[in-house]
């Protein structure tokens, strides 16, 4: 009966350990998006619209972001999300220790962003970035 409950208690520990990986923390997010490379990319400042973020995969499900030029930045987490105008989508992430590469798209005028960032004590530092247009 001990060992049944031992095993039942280490698997419920593993499930919730593996849903405590998939969220990441917002400061990753909020750093990713006040980088010159995303500004530039997805043409924030030069909108005069509210930016949607659409993270289907629910990553970042309960952050709130600050505004970036004075645009504000909301996270949207369904998939008919996407095509609103204003619509970012992160569609990939990739994690090697606390090295993070986000993956970005904007179906609307088909740009694409890469961002390499290292993420540590609640900083995030840009590595690398690229950009291009599906």
């Amino acid at each position: 009966m001990k060992s049944l409950f031992a095993l039942l208690f280490g698997c419920s520990m593993c499930l919730a350990a593996k849903g405590q990986e998939k969220k990441l923390d917002c400061m990753l997010l909020q750093g990713a998006v006040q980088t010159e490379a995303f500004e530039k990319t997805f043409y924030l400042c030069k909108s005069n619209q509210d930016i949607n973020i659409v993270d289907t995969s629910k990553f970042f499900e309960s952050c709130t972001l600050k505004a970036v030029c004075q645009r504000k930045l909301y996270i949207l987490h369904e998939l008919n999300a996407v095509e609103q105008k204003s619509a970012i989508e992160i569609f990939r992430i990739d994690r090697k220790k606390n090295v993070f590469t986000l993956y970005f798209h904007r179906p609307l005028s088909g740009a694409a962003l890469t961002l390499k960032l290292r993420y540590k004590k609640g900083k995030a530092k840009l590595l690398q970035h690229k950009s291009g247009a599906f």
